[in-house]
């Protein structure tokens, strides 16, 4: 009797403690989604260096991984919303990401991240593009501007290393340049070298 007294005080506090929310109050916003809204699985990617001297660097849209939870029970995981796009880089994947196996191999890296935790309080956008990284809360992002690739004109983003520390050498990716429906259009390394994405990839 007293054993099944303490189980029912015990599910009451746990029941009392769990908070469960509708899938519209983790949805992402607008700004965010636009991050992931130009690519779709099995895309490939061409960037061509700007004098055309070097080969083509090429990416693959590998897989979209979702991650939710909509109940925050008695000390469990946060309520949240994770959204990743992961790519695999052409001929070999190199980069920082999901490790399997002996010897440890890389099978993707996560490019885009999207996450709402809304006890956290706002939404953030993480990109990691080989050696690049940065995260930031898209209502709080610079205005576009227009800038010239390849000789066209883009409205775009220019997102900065979140770590300058981090670029050791010329080679290192510095500035990534982004536009609403296209994506990734270009990208700038420390020593000035910029790659461009091919039209019509």
């Amino acid at each position: 009797m007293t054993h099944n007294l303490l189980l029912l005080v015990f599910i009451f506090i746990f029941a009392s403690c769990s908070t469960t929310v509708n899938e519209k109050d983790v949805a992402f916003s607008e700004k965010q989604l636009q991050f992931i809204n130009p690519y779709k699985t099995n895309d490939t990617l061409f960037f061509e260096f700007e004098n055309k001297s070097l080969g083509d660097d090429t990416v693959i849209i590998q897989s979209f991984k979702k991650e939710q939870n909509f109940t925050r029970g008695f000390m469990g995981p946060p309520i949240n919303n994770y959204l990743d796009v992961q790519i695999k880089h052409l001929p070999i994947d190199k980069w920082q990401g999901t490790k399997t196996g002996l010897p440890m191999t890389i099978e993707y890296q996560r490019f885009i991240s999207l996450s709402k935790i809304p006890e956290q309080g706002d939404s953030t956008v993480c990109i990691c593009f080989k050696n690049f990284t940065c995260s930031f809360i898209p209502d709080t992002i610079k205005s576009m501007k227009q800038l010239s690739f390849g000789g066209k004109t883009y409205s775009c983003y220019a997102l900065h290393h979140e770590f300058p520390e981090r670029i050791k050498d010329n080679s290192y990716i510095e500035t990534l340049f982004w536009n609403k429906k296209l994506g990734l259009i270009a990208y700038r390394t420390k020593g000035g070298g910029t790659w461009i994405k091919k039209t019509g990839h």
